[in-house]
C-alpha cells in the first residue's frame, strides 16, 4: 500500500503537468505573429453619373448650370471669328449639338424640343436666303484652335444679310419666351428654365454684332 500510494502520486503529478504545460506554452508566445483577419470583399463602386446627357437626367443645379453654360458657348462659337454671313446657320448647328445631346424624357426634354425647333426655322431662313457661291465653312467651338468642329455652315447672301438677322432674332426670342412657359408648370422646373432662356438669349450677340 506505501508502494502504491506514490505511485499514484507521481502519476497524477504528471497528469496534471502535462495538462498545464500547453497552456504554458501558449501563453509564453507573445512575440508569434497574428493571423491576418479574413479580407472582406470589396463592394462594387458605381460608375458616375453623367451631369448631362444620353439617358434620363434629373433636374438639378449642376445639370441646368452645364447646359445653360453650353448654350451659352454658342456666342462664343459662332461669333466675331465667323464671318457674319454665316452666322444664323451656325447658331443653327450649334442648337441641334445642343438638342441631340438632351434627353428625348424627362424634364429637360421640353428644352430638347425647342431647340430643335429653333434650328428648324433658321434653317430656312438659311435657305431662303443663301449664297450659292459661297463655299461652307467648319467653324470650332469657341474659336478655339484645337476644339472640335461645329460642322459645315452655309452663307447668307451679302444683301439679305440684315433681313435674315431680324428674322433669325425673333425665332430666338421665340424659343427663350418657349421655355420661359414650358417652365411655369411645375414650379420646381420655373427657376431652371429661366436660367436656360437667359442662355438662349446670349446668343442673340452673335446676330446683333453682324
Amino acid at each position: 500500500m506505501t508502494t502504491f500510494l506514490p505511485a499514484m502520486l507521481t502519476l497524477a503529478f504528471g497528469v496534471a503537468l502535462s495538462a498545464v504545460t500547453p497552456v504554458h506554452a501558449q501563453s509564453s508566445c507573445s512575440d508569434c505573429p497574428t493571423p491576418p483577419a479574413p479580407q472582406q470583399p470589396q463592394q462594387p463602386t458605381e460608375p458616375p453619373v453623367p451631369s448631362w446627357g444620353p439617358g434620363p437626367v434629373d433636374l438639378t443645379t449642376a445639370n441646368t448650370t452645364d447646359l445653360a453654360g453650353a448654350i451659352s458657348g454658342i456666342a462664343e462659337t459662332c461669333g466675331t471669328a465667323v464671318a457674319a454671313g454665316y452666322r444664323i446657320d451656325c447658331l443653327r448647328r450649334a442648337y441641334l449639338d445642343v438638342a441631340r445631346k438632351i434627353p428625348n424624357t424627362g424634364d429637360y426634354r421640353p428644352i430638347r424640343q425647342a431647340l430643335l425647333d429653333a434650328a428648324d426655322k433658321l434653317d430656312a431662313i438659311v435657305s431662303a436666303n443663301a449664297d450659292p457661291t459661297a463655299p461652307p465653312i467648319n467653324p470650332r467651338e469657341k474659336a478655339r484652335p484645337l476644339a472640335g468642329r461645329v460642322g459645315p455652315v452655309r452663307a447668307v447672301a451679302s444683301g439679305r444679310i440684315a433681313e435674315a438677322n431680324r428674322a433669325a432674332q425673333a425665332v430666338i426670342e421665340e424659343t427663350g419666351l418657349l421655355i420661359l412657359r414650358s417652365g411655369e408648370i411645375p414650379k420646381r422646373r420655373t427657376a431652371h428654365y429661366q436660367q436656360i432662356a437667359a442662355a438662349i438669349d446670349d446668343s442673340m450677340v452673335v446676330l446683333r454684332s453682324s
